[in-house]
């Protein structure tokens, strides 16, 4: 019992983390969401999308970029101040969830527009199929009248 005790009492003081592995991870985690959140707007069909599907294209640059560089500050202020870094990692977080609610809201509003255009294209193409149906009924009428 002697032995453990005395295994015990010693700290490891190599394992312990001041903070410093948090606030990387936590950086590195808040590039990899902006970077998931970049790729598919980037690979977008620019000829069927011109525009970012976002609510407020300005402010959702700003958001990503803010998430962006408070991430990179956590991991460098970090391992110095401690507190700081966390404070800039939520910084990131929460610019990056706002870019996405922006993503969401804008995305929404594309998708209930287009629904509304092919509502609009719907009744058009019935009217053209009952203009084309009056013009068969004509031509019909009009080859079969005696002469």
């Amino acid at each position: 019992m002697g032995a453990w005790g005395s295994l015990k009492s010693k700290e490891d003081t190599s394992s312990r983390d001041d903070g410093t592995l948090s606030n990387v991870s936590q950086g590195l985690n808040g590039m990899l969401g902006v970077i998931c959140i970049l790729v598919p707007l980037i690979q977008r069909n620019k000829d069927l999308q011109p525009e970012l599907p976002v609510q407020n294209p300005g402010v959702f640059r700003w958001l990503l970029t803010t998430s962006t560089i408070t991430a990179v500050l956590s991991m460098i202020i970090g391992p110095f101040q401690n507190g700081v870094g966390m404070l800039c990692g939520f910084a990131s977080s929460a610019t990056q969830l706002a870019a996405t609610l922006q993503l969401i809201v804008g995305s929404s509003e594309t998708i209930t527009n287009s629904q509304r255009e092919i509502s609009g294209l719907d009744g058009q193409m019935r009217l053209l199929s009952l203009q084309i149906l009056e013009e068969r009924k004509r031509a019909f009428a009009a080859r079969n009248e005696p002469q």
